[in-house]
């Protein structure tokens, strides 16, 4: 029961710490304890784009040119190239 209490309620900086996902020439972090998501240039450090977290909880990985956000209610897919929200589905 306290397992499914946590899943289901986690704490407002649910994974602050996910380490950072390398896909080719992007990597995609977490802004600690902050509501954002960055993707940075690999080779030169600049912004590519900076997403709201909208309540999601983990990074989950990338499929070809999409990271994969998990929150409480849905699971969605960004660019890579721009950050744009290319679909979301409800779990």
């Amino acid at each position: 029961y306290l397992m499914a209490m946590q899943a289901v309620h986690p704490p407002a900086n649910a994974n602050p710490t996910d380490p950072p996902l390398v896909v080719g020439s992007r990597v995609v972090v977490w802004e600690p304890l902050g509501p954002s998501l960055r993707c940075l240039d690999v080779t030169t450090g600049n912004s590519v784009w900076k997403a709201d977290r909208a309540g999601d909880w983990f990074l989950a990985g990338a499929v070809g040119d999409m990271v994969l956000l998990v929150g409480p209610q849905s699971v969605r897919a960004l660019s890579l190239t721009d950050g744009a929200e290319k679909w979301r589905a409800s779990t």
